[in-house]
């Protein structure tokens, strides 16, 4: 019912990804809708959103989306607010994340005993990291699954009663627009 008529190439596709032809606004907005009108328990979407965001604490930048759906369909939450969760991980937010895996992972691997074996030189050029990839990937990679492993409860947490509280005030202008009253009570359907 909702389909194109005539489905886009996937050039088209990948252009709309980049750059939506109706506009970012417009595009958030229904992204909005479509999350909080879905009939999804509060779990499965604060659920969601804390795995997206958990998963952006991951060094291995080009695989978040996959990761994110892997992970919540495993867990049954939703796939599409756990896509918008990985929105915690841009540009801004990156950097100190990446910082903070760093550290983490250096840390971690020092109590170990094999803190020496990823110690970065003092001048970071790129020819180091090109020869020894692992001295940057292995301490990020442990500290960024230590983190995300942290981070999801808190997210959680967080995102509970916002999304709750969005549920509810949906279906409280459903049931005064449809003048009748749901079976389920208040709030949405758990």
């Amino acid at each position: 019912m909702f389909k194109r008529r005539e489905p886009l190439h996937l050039y088209r596709q990948l252009r709309e990804m980049i750059w939506p032809s109706m506009g970012w606004k417009r595009t958030l907005s229904y992204i909005h809708h479509r999350l909080f009108r879905q009939s999804d328990s509060t779990y499965r979407i604060a659920g969601g959103l804390a795995t997206g965001a958990a998963v952006s604490f991951t060094p291995f930048l080009g695989t978040h989306y996959i990761q994110c759906l892997i992970y919540a369909h495993l867990s049954r939450q939703s796939k599409l607010a756990a896509l918008v969760g990985t929105f915690w991980g841009n540009p801004w937010t990156l950097p100190p994340m990446f910082y903070l895996d760093y550290k983490l992972g250096v840390w971690l691997l020092q109590m170990s005993g094999a803190g020496e074996q990823v110690a970065l030189p003092h001048e970071h050029t790129m020819s180091f990291f090109l020869s020894e990839p692992m001295a940057l990937l292995l301490p990020t990679s442990i500290g960024g699954i230590i983190l995300g492993l942290l981070s999801w409860p808190v997210y959680y947490l967080i995102l509970y009663y916002p999304v709750r509280k969005l549920q509810d005030a949906y279906y409280d202008r459903r049931r005064l627009k449809l003048n009748l009253k749901m079976p389920w009570g208040h709030g949405g359907p758990e």
